[in-house]
């Protein structure tokens, strides 16, 4: 999904799911108890490199501050193409940002 679209949904002891704003949440995703992303303001007004970047900040979060394994958020993340495009590039060595 695209990225200006991806709800991101955690407890703060996992899951977390990547969904999009504009389909209905069921009961496993209502479990959930915190959110972030395009249920923002900033996400909603943001371009996509500002989308990309509270991303990536939203992983350390998840990660350091959560406690969530770093592969659950991964493949959680894995659907949003733009984060998916940016994995696939650092896959082959080739440069994100000059």
């Amino acid at each position: 999904m695209d990225i200006a679209e991806a709800k991101i949904l955690w407890n703060d002891n996992g899951p977390v799911r990547v969904v999009s704003m504009n389909d209905e949440e069921g009961p496993e995703e209502r479990a959930l108890t915190n959110s972030f992303g395009a249920c923002n303001i900033e996400w909603a007004e943001g371009t996509e490199l500002d989308r990309i970047k509270m991303l990536f900040s939203l992983y350390v979060h998840l990660t350091r501050e959560c406690g969530l394994p770093a592969a659950d958020v991964h493949a959680a993340f894995m659907e949003i193409d733009q984060y998916a495009e940016l994995v696939a590039y650092q896959a082959n060595d080739v440069p994100v940002i000059d």
